[in-house]
């Protein structure tokens, strides 16, 4: 076994480390501008957010429904996509959400939803996550989009994880319940919410790091 010294990238992820500043520092802009070339995005107009608007029901015209061909290349953009969101752009990941709802029978507007978010990113190819020494805390936040599929109704929930002042969990996922009030959507958020930070101070008790204890979870539920 050699030892080549410090990673700089390893699957997809660039990592730069800083002993002196006591920093880690992840991002993936190579694998963004390999994406753009690969799908011909290189060039195109940037936008400014990565949503394209309102859901997009899954049912849509047969007319608009994409062909064997096209189909591929949306669900090789979505997978890509898909795959930033995991690693470390967490921006990306309820437009992930979205595009990945439609992977089995994408249409037109699919299509161009997915080429917004590489436009999206075409201006933004860079979003690092900072890890800092000394800032050993877990903290989290949650958010919840009441009702926002079209198709059933059902609400979204978003949550962030921070430790060492970077993000360690974060996300979008669909409620499996269906919410009656903004309050109940809320409520579902902070619930999942709660149960991932418990899996993360387990895992962390698990692996000799002290007890976190409470972990405060933010939200801006007002009860209405």
């Amino acid at each position: 076994m050699t030892d080549i010294g410090e990673v700089k990238r390893i699957l997809g992820i660039d990592v730069q480390r800083d002993y002196k500043q006591g920093t880690l520092v992840i991002s993936q802009e190579h694998y963004v501008n390999t994406l753009l070339e690969r799908f011909g995005m290189q060039e195109a107009n940037p936008v400014s957010t990565p949503g394209y608007g309102a859901e997009i029901s899954t049912n849509q015209p047969q007319d608009q429904i994409l062909g064997p061909t096209d189909k591929k290349i949306y669900q090789s953009m979505t997978g890509s996509i898909l795959y930033l969101a995991q690693c470390t752009r967490f921006d990306l990941s309820y437009a992930a959400l979205q595009l990945s709802k439609a992977c089995s029978n994408p249409a037109q507007v699919n299509m161009t939803a997915a080429k917004h978010v590489l436009r999206y990113l075409r201006g933004n190819p860079v979003l690092p996550i900072v890890y800092k020494r000394g800032q050993f805390r877990l903290a989290a936040f949650t958010d919840s989009s009441f009702g926002a599929n079209p198709d059933n109704g059902r609400s979204t929930t978003g949550y962030l994880f921070f430790l060492a002042r970077g993000l360690i969990s974060y996300g979008a996922k669909t409620q499996t319940l269906t919410a009656q009030s903004t309050v109940e959507a809320e409520i579902q958020a902070l619930s999942y919410s709660a149960r991932e930070a418990v899996y993360i101070s387990n895992f962390m008790t698990e692996l000799n790091f002290k007890t976190f204890g409470s972990v405060p979870i933010n939200s801006d539920i007002i009860g209405r």
